[in-house]
């Protein structure tokens, strides 16, 4: 079994904390813009950075059991609550639905089709296939010993293909392929910041700093949103540079962390390996639970970030109960790896 990276693991715990909070936040407030500003690109720029080219028949029989088992579980589990609560109803019409939704695995309902949507778990489904497609890119691109520069060109007019795509002409394909293109920019980018050990950079002051800055321009003047296919259309650069340098300064405290608060490793290491399953719980629980509709946050100070506490606490403790009651089906936490950078 490959040796896992801590502070990679200490960054998708962060991470998937921030995920539940940004979905809790209503759109347009800041506290959801500066999430959404990085933290799916995140996921798949960490994806990129343990990535290896396989035999795409291995590749795939790797990611089935990672991701494609727990999408169509949860979304089955999902369809059945949906069922339960009355929102949706056996039949003809229901089937086509299912249907539509499994084949376009969006996040939001394409109005144009009729396409309902599966909710958070279409990043399972994504990455699952950016995965398969990034390996069969890769790995042509590697036999073709391509020079990077024109390696980084193609990965760049992928994704500005699928942003065109998506965004300015208003198309959702088929199993998110969109999104899958222009995933492969952040994966790419995963890839390379590996190939060059680009982390040991992190901890520059002039590297954080740097990254500070985009990081704030980025969410003043643009807006990205993968699941809506929101680039902020001519600002779109500056909102994936922003992506970038978002993850960047995650990385960098997780860095942080791994090194000089020893006490957070434990708790971040088991999030951080279990974000998937934490996602899926979350997926769940939000076709369950309307927490802004309780009336105990009505006159509440604060009631988004009070109901995002709740929240997290609720799914984290659903996660820890599974770990301790289910531990041969749960990965189990890792000890401190040391100091990766």
């Amino acid at each position: 079994m490959a040796k896992r990276i801590a502070w990679l693991d200490i960054a998708k715990g962060i991470t998937i904390i921030l995920v539940i909070f940004g979905h809790t936040f209503a759109p347009g407030m800041l506290t959801r813009e500066v999430i959404f500003s990085f933290h799916m690109p995140l996921f798949f720029i960490l994806a990129g950075y343990t990535f290896k080219v396989r035999p795409t028949a291995e590749q795939a029989k790797k990611a089935v059991p990672q991701l494609l088992a727990p999408f169509l579980l949860t979304f089955l589990v999902c369809q059945v609550i949906l069922n339960a609560v009355g929102q949706e109803q056996l039949g003809a019409a229901f089937l086509m639905q299912l249907i539509k939704a499994m084949v376009w695995t969006t996040g939001y309902t394409y109005a144009p089709l009729d396409v309902p949507a599966v909710g958070m778990i279409w990043f399972l489904a994504c990455l699952f296939l950016s995965r398969i497609v990034f390996n069969l890119l890769l790995g042509g691109l590697e036999r073709q010993n391509c020079p990077e520069w024109l390696r980084a060109l193609i990965f760049v007019a992928v994704a500005a293909c699928g942003v065109v795509i998506g965004s300015t002409m208003n198309i959702y394909l088929p199993f998110c392929l969109d999104l899958v293109m222009v995933a492969q920019l952040f994966l790419y980018l995963g890839w390379l910041a590996k190939r060059y050990d680009f982390p040991r950079f992190l901890t520059k002051a002039w590297c954080i700093l740097t990254c500070l800055v985009i990081w704030v321009l980025a969410i003043c003047f643009s807006h990205i949103e993968l699941a809506t296919r929101s680039y902020s259309e001519a600002a779109a650069p500056l909102a994936f540079a922003g992506a970038i340098a978002g993850t960047c300064l995650c990385c960098w405290l997780a860095i942080v962390i791994e090194r000089y608060l020893s006490f957070l490793i434990p708790p971040l290491l088991f999030l951080g390996q279990t974000t998937l399953f934490i996602l899926c719980i979350h997926a769940i629980e939000g076709n369950l639970i309307d927490w802004m509709a309780s009336p105990l946050l009505a006159d509440a100070p604060a009631p988004y970030l009070l109901a995002s506490i709740i929240r997290t606490v609720f799914i984290l403790a659903i996660a820890w109960l599974a770990h301790v009651t289910l531990p041969k089906t749960m990965p189990q936490p890792q000890a401190k790896t040391g100091k990766d950078i």
